[in-house]
């Protein structure tokens, strides 16, 4: 980094246009004291490099991921579809899966498809291999 880079770098932070948000709060104090201590110093390339290798990147916190379902078991009508009340804001698609499949089955959508009488017990997996699971029972 050059000392024109520095003055570029000294000049952001003054008018509020670097984005402080990317780096540790103690890498940016010691950028502050080096630019004070520089000012108006020719620096050589090499230690200008090191003072800049020396600022820590702050990664954003990760997006908080929801996958949940309100019910432990629920009661449906056969010939009547139902949505599977699951809630999940994450990236990929979630897996449906049906313990009995001549009660019910469930479309990649995640809608109940009800066949006949009887108990199926619902497992909604996540691409992270987390997993709900759930029973339905189901009357003509």
């Amino acid at each position: 980094m050059t000392n024109l880079e520095y003055a570029g770098i000294r000049q952001a932070l003054d008018i509020g246009q670097f984005d402080k948000d990317k780096y540790s709060p103690e890498s940016l104090a010691a950028l502050e004291a080096a630019l004070e201590d520089i000012d108006g110093i020719e620096i050589p390339d090499d230690l200008a490099d090191a003072v800049t290798a020396a600022l820590e990147y702050t990664a954003p916190p990760p997006a908080v991921v929801t996958f949940s379902c309100p019910v432990k078991s629920m009661a449906a009508k056969v010939g009547k579809p139902v949505k599977v009340p699951v809630v999940y804001n994450g990236p990929g698609s979630l897996g449906y899966a049906s313990s009995n499949t001549s009660v019910c089955t469930i479309t990649p959508e995640g809608q109940l498809m009800l066949y006949k009488a009887g108990v199926a017990v619902i497992t909604v997996t996540a691409p992270d291999g987390a997993k709900i699971v759930f029973a339905v029972t189901v009357t003509a």
